[in-house]
């Protein structure tokens, strides 16, 4: 149990969760959200008709279609490309290569921008190095993506059951690996997934220093787009990666252990994180917003991000972004105004985390840095 007593969240009811809830709540209108919200589930169902339409048994059984980046986080602009995996969680057969290049052509035929070239995305993944090679030599950066983006904004397109199967299963190693109450037979308040929270800052970092290595190996390949990401989107992601693992310790009614009695602490905890895992870092964001904050931080925060949204979508002002170099963009109004975003942005999560409840700023002093 914690050291100390916090105050808890309420849970939001149905109609007034997530970004729809806070929008009604507070009478609040965020318009490139909004439509960027609309369009995702528009582009998602997209591919799984063409992906049925080619091949009813395409997928195999074993397998999930899997979407990452804005179109997994309900925020698709113009210029998204789609990040996805052939998720398998069986053994290798030579058919899945074979598998993973009738999709790429799909996906081409329908128009729809190429994930990048680093190999992270598409093509294959096995859940066995997503779920047993968590740290160590073996636990490269490509899987470490793979495996927090799974956890973190991850969309099945097809195969939804072998996605849930899968991040249960990664959840269950970090919780059975990272707390001891796991082990435990106790009625046990639940606490704050350590192991799961590390990963999450590790990968944080490993994007910031990646954006470093990008930044020096290729200085003007699309380095204010990346950067303006990096601020915002990456930002957010990793926020609500926070988000979820907090609300562990905030979000339980744990006043009455007996309430809990009948199920293992080690379910308890995976069961809270599924249900995170099921909402976008906005909707996370926007739920701690509710519960946790107030409509003048709310308006700081998704105002700069709705802006950012914005300009992704605006086919001239991203070409812009992605011309710029770091000497051209120093008079850049635009590049100017992303930066103005990224302070804004960041300034609102200050607030959030360290001025607006007590409850949320003992977990970031707590559990943030050391």
């Amino acid at each position: 149990m914690s050291l100390y007593t916090v105050t808890r969240m309420t849970h939001p009811t149905d109609t007034a969760s997530g970004f729809d809830g806070l929008c009604h709540q507070w009478q609040q209108h965020w318009p490139a959200i909004a439509s960027a919200r609309q369009k995702a589930p528009q582009i998602r169902q997209q591919i799984h008709d063409a992906i049925t339409a080619a091949a009813t048994d395409l997928i195999p059984p074993d397998a999930a279609l899997v979407v990452f980046g804005s179109l997994s986080r309900n925020e698709w602009t113009s210029g998204s490309d789609v990040d996805w995996t052939l998720l398998l969680d069986t053994g290798a057969n030579p058919q899945h290569y074979r598998v993973t290049q009738r999709i790429g052509q799909i996906l081409s035929d329908l128009k729809l921008a190429e994930p990048g070239n680093t190999g992270t995305f598409g093509n294959m993944t096995f859940s066995h190095d997503l779920i047993h090679q968590i740290g160590g030599q073996e636990d490269t950066n490509i899987n470490q993506t793979r495996r927090l983006l799974m956890i973190l904004e991850s969309t099945a397109i097809v195969g939804s059951d072998v996605h849930q199967r899968v991040l249960g299963q990664i959840l269950q190693r970090y919780v059975h690996d990272g707390l001891p109450m796991a082990m435990s037979h106790e009625p046990m308040p639940l606490e704050v997934p350590r192991f799961l929270l590390n990963d999450i800052v590790r990968y944080w970092r490993t994007m910031t220093v990646d954006y470093a290595k990008k930044a020096w190996d290729s200085p003007n390949h699309k380095w204010a787009v990346r950067k303006s990401k990096l601020r915002l989107s990456r930002k957010l992601m990793f926020t609500s990666g926070l988000l979820m693992c907090f609300s562990c310790e905030l979000s339980h009614p744990d006043s009455n252990p007996a309430l809990f009695d009948h199920e293992p602490a080690e379910s308890r905890l995976v069961n809270q994180l599924l249900k995170q895992v099921a909402l976008s870092p906005m909707d996370r964001l926007c739920n701690a917003l509710l519960q946790l904050s107030h409509p003048q931080t709310a308006a700081i925060l998704l105002g700069a991000y709705d802006r950012f949204l914005a300009v992704l979508n605006d086919p001239e002002a991203r070409k812009i972004l992605t011309q710029l170099t770091p000497q051209s963009a120093t008079n850049n109004d635009l590049f100017t105004e992303i930066q103005q975003l990224g302070e804004a942005f960041n300034a609102g999560l200050e607030t959030l985390f360290f001025d607006d409840h007590p409850a949320l700023a003992q977990c970031i002093r707590r559990y943030g840095i050391f």
